[in-house]
This record gives C-alpha cells, structure tokens and sequence, in this order.
C-alpha cells in the first residue's frame, strides 16, 4: 500500500489585500495542478466556509509531506498553517488485509 499523508490548511486571518490574495491563490492552484498531474498529489479542495483546505498527497513520509506544504504559495504567504496526518483511502482499505492492518494500529 502506497503511503498517503493528508494535510490540512487551516485559514488565518486575512493578511493579505484582495488583488495580493487572487494572484496567490492562483499560484497556488498551478502548483497543485502540477503535484496532481505528476502524481503526488491525489485530491485537494477548499471548504466553503473557508476555515480549512484538504490536501492528500502520495508521498514517503510525514516529512516530506510537511516540505510540500511549506513549498505552497499561500503558506509562505502566512495565509495559513497545516497539519499533516498519515491517511488511508476506502480502496486501500479495501485490499487484502488492509483492514486487519488498520486494526492494529487502534492499539
């Protein structure tokens, strides 16, 4: 099973103008468009009552999915924090075993 971290972008106050906030979060989008499009990134999307943007990136470790994160256009514009979570997909879960797998970890 191929590892999944999910990061979660929680929105912060508004620091930048309107224009500044367009053109960043434009930048933004072309950067998932190409984690998407080499495959890293496999789904992401805003939530519409702008408190918080999911991510879920295929990727080896925790760390590297915390690099990504500091690499986006709207973190390094202070626009948002995050946090990153080991994640598992239904159709991981729903191979051979996994689920046993996904048990044992409940400790």
């Amino acid at each position: 099973m191929e590892k999944k971290f999910l990061v979660v972008f929680h929105l912060k106050e508004a620091s930048l103008g309107k224009d500044a906030m367009k053109a960043t979060i434009q930048e933004h989008g072309m950067r998932l468009a190409q984690q998407q499009k080499s495959g890293e990134l496999i789904f992401a999307g805003p939530c519409l009552d702008h408190t918080i943007a999911i991510l879920v990136y295929k990727v080896d470790s925790a760390d590297k999915a915390s690099e990504t994160a500091k690499g986006d256009p709207l973190y390094k514009a202070g626009v948002v924090d995050f946090e990153v979570h080991p994640f598992v997909t239904l159709d991981d879960m729903l191979q051979p075993g996994a689920l046993d797998a996904f048990v044992g970890t409940l400790g």
